[in-house]
């Protein structure tokens, strides 16, 4: 397969599975708050990502990080993080700490063991553990993911928690690249959405663009509609109208009969092949990381 090609089809298929993550961990609450929360959860543990030991004692749901190994974080510090402004993540710090997500510590909050013990959060990391599952056989089948050796060690059960926190670490990784484009946490999930249904439907053949040269004509993109991107993000009609003419109105989309798409035009540009560039490289590095942990095994066995 021609690299430029299998670049944007990676780029696809990571478009789609953050798109899941953010609606698995929404939860009918705003758009920004599964990637603030994924950042506070993120935070605390993120250390232990550079010792393959610790990784390893708390790799699978049984196994989860003690709170006296949890380091805090504040609002200045993640709303920097994800690029997302100070008052919305503190709004949010608000929420957490109300519902009882998070607790302080030091001068920062933690999102203790007490929550991800919790039967909802396993629920949450084994569904997340299934959409990592089904990317990796998409990927394989494109050819876009190579067999790995297997590692010394099976593992007794999948190791949701270390592939979790792979996860988490791409998708901030994902939003810092857009929010370059598109700072906005809500215009930037629009943006995701409508690629998602320009191209669904597709042929695998106008999938990779090859009947173009490259990008599928925009005639063959099916127009995201405002009313089907309020109910598929979960958003009010207003809140999609409006963000969809913010997203017209910086160039991003075009309105066609039926709704919005995204032009080969927009495709085209440099910066968004930067994007699909970085997108196809850090897809690579997640599942080299997660292969190195023979979690690859796990998915094979899944499969």
């Amino acid at each position: 397969m021609d690299h430029s090609i299998a670049k944007r089809l990676s780029a696809r298929l990571a478009n789609a599975f953050v798109l899941d993550l953010v609606k698995v961990g929404g939860h009918g609450r705003d758009i920004a708050a599964p990637l603030i929360r994924a950042a506070v959860l993120h935070a605390g543990v993120a250390w232990m990502m550079r010792d393959p030991a610790l990784q390893r004692q708390y790799a699978t749901f049984a196994a989860d990080v003690p709170d006296e190994l949890r380091r805090p974080t504040a609002v200045s510090a993640i709303a920097q993080s994800i690029s997302v402004p100070f008052e919305t993540v503190r709004r949010q710090f608000a929420a957490m700490l109300e519902e009882g997500a998070c607790r302080r510590s030091g001068r920062g909050l933690i999102v203790p063991a007490a929550v991800t013990s919790s039967p909802m959060f396993e629920r949450g990391l084994n569904l997340q553990f299934q959409a990592l599952t089904r990317l990796h056989a998409d990927l394989r089948s494109l050819g876009l993911v190579e067999t790995a050796p297997p590692p010394p060690g099976a593992w007794p059960e999948p190791p949701v928690r270390l592939a979790g926190r792979f996860v988490i670490e791409f998708v901030l990784r994902f939003r810092e690249q857009l929010a370059r484009q598109v700072p906005d946490p809500v215009s930037s999930v629009m943006l995701m959405e409508i690629v998602a249904i320009n191209t669904e439907g597709l042929s695998a053949r106008e999938h990779g663009g090859i009947s173009l040269g490259g990008f599928v004509p925009d005639h063959h993109r099916t127009p995201a509609a405002t009313s089907a991107l309020a109910q598929r993000l979960g958003i009010a009609n207003e809140t999609a109208r409006r963000h969809g003419l913010g997203l017209e109105a910086a160039g991003f989309c075009k309105r066609v009969d039926g709704g919005l798409i995204v032009p080969s035009s927009v495709l085209e540009s440099v910066p968004v092949q930067e994007f699909v560039e970085s997108s196809h490289r850090n897809l690579q590095r997640l599942f080299s990381q997660l292969a190195a942990f023979g979690v690859h095994q796990v998915f094979d066995v899944a499969a």
